[in-house]
């Protein structure tokens, strides 16, 4: 899916109290496609293509304009799906409510012993900047990590360790990872984001390590974004 360039005209002044404008101050929108935004419930909604976005994901109203983007991971929403190789792990398909209210968000189950991780190879463009976040929710591991590495798992390319406390996560290190974020998506679900650059590869790992104690502990995932720089796409 990708989210086409807005074309927004004479919008007028601002609405009083509001950071966005309107309904009836736009004269002419364009978008290609559907692209989602957060309504004033705090939930993940998909607005039509050639409708206008008003999110909320600040608190307020704010008319919602981005430039074209392109989710690069596939199934980003199906962690049992084929593209997301298992070594050693567990998907239980659509166990927990996702953001959009949706019963679609997975667990993934460590194995008890080895090194266990989930995976997706992805052609990207080298020498770039990616930006990449997981919607993550604790379940019972106190550690996960979101990973990159190079397309023969031999090298890491980026690391990013989250760290659970009450269902509230944060981050307990992080390698060749840059504007770290971390915000509340809905009850008990967080967006983790950052920025990795993916040097010399033409194609990443990118990885999911439901339990860094390896002791068949799991966490639940939905929503893996790669490359998108604005709201979420499927």
């Amino acid at each position: 899916q990708v989210q086409g360039f807005p074309v927004v005209a004479d919008l007028g002044p601002l609405a009083p109290g509001a950071y966005g404008y309107a309904a009836n101050q736009i004269t002419s929108f364009a978008r290609a496609s559907a692209a989602t935004y957060v309504d004033v419930n705090g939930v993940l909604q998909t607005s039509p293509a050639n409708v206008p976005r008003y999110d909320y994901s600040t608190g307020s109203a704010a008319l919602l304009i981005e430039a074209a983007s392109t989710n690069i991971a596939l199934f980003s929403e199906q962690f049992d799906a084929g593209v997301w190789i298992d070594n050693g792990t567990t998907t239980i398909a659509n166990t927990d409510t996702a953001p959009d209210g949706a019963l679609t968000m997975d667990t993934v189950v460590a194995a008890n012993g080895p090194v266990t991780w989930k995976a997706q190879l992805i052609a990207v463009p080298p020498g770039t900047a990616l930006p990449f976040g997981w919607f993550v929710k604790q379940g019972t591991a106190a550690q996960t990590r979101l990973a990159f590495f190079d397309s023969a798992y031999s090298t890491a390319v980026a690391t990013l360790d989250i760290a659970w406390t009450a269902g509230v996560p944060s981050i307990g290190g992080a390698t060749n990872v840059t504007g770290i974020n971390v915000r509340q998506a809905a009850v008990g679900i967080y967006f983790v984001s950052g920025t990795i650059n993916t040097g010399a590869n033409a194609a990443l790992q990118m990885m999911l390590y439901p339990d860094l104690t390896f002791t068949g502990k799991n966490v639940k995932v939905w929503g893996a974004q790669l490359g998108v720089s604005g709201s979420y796409i499927k």
